[in-house]
């Protein structure tokens, strides 16, 4: 899930060199919603769980942490 998210952000800081590439990003940009949408039932399951991580003061790894 994180690198879905990555990805998005990689695809959407590159620069057009041209209409073509600006009007590819923005069909792009189009489809974040859908991917996104498709993504948040784990999002919400993810973030319960780190509240109860949090809620019980489990340590966690820095590499889960700074995955949250």
């Amino acid at each position: 899930m994180c690198e879905d998210f990555k990805d998005i952000s990689f695809k959407l800081r590159e620069r057009s060199n041209s209409a073509e590439e600006l009007m590819e990003q923005r069909e792009y940009l189009e489809t974040v919603p859908e991917v996104v949408s498709t993504h948040q039932h784990r999002i919400i399951q993810a973030m319960s769980d780190y509240d109860m991580i949090e809620e019980y003061y489990y340590t966690l790894s820095d590499d889960d942490f700074n995955n949250r």
